[in-house]
């Protein structure tokens, strides 16, 4: 999910909101460190974060094609709706303003 350039233990670095029929919200807190990582890996470092799990490990133009030591990796937080027989009728991924860059690659829902 995010670039962070150096960040070291946890903090927000974008809040998903969702508002669910009757007005209420619920916000899911993405963490650097906690439920993300920087997305460049090199080796050495663990890709494991407590709250998510590495979804997707890859290459791209400089990752694995220039540098064979660095690849990119995508995060895969799961979240429980606790209210699972209300709609969900938006989502908001909101930054906080870190210096973090996150980016959302896509939603699912069961």
């Amino acid at each position: 999910m995010p670039w962070d350039q150096g960040s070291k233990g946890a903090k927000v670095v974008n809040t998903k909101n969702r508002p669910l029929y009757d007005g209420r919200q619920e916000e899911v807190p993405v963490r650097y460190g906690e439920e993300v990582k920087n997305w460049w890996w090199v080796s050495g470092d663990t890709m494991a974060v407590p709250h998510a799990a590495v979804a997707w490990v890859g290459t791209n133009a400089y990752a694995g094609g220039v540098d064979r030591s660095v690849k990119v990796r995508l995060y895969r937080l799961t979240w429980n709706n606790p209210f699972p027989d209300e709609v969900i009728t938006s989502l908001d991924f909101v930054s906080t303003g870190s210096a973090s860059c996150p980016f959302l690659i896509g939603i699912t829902a069961e």
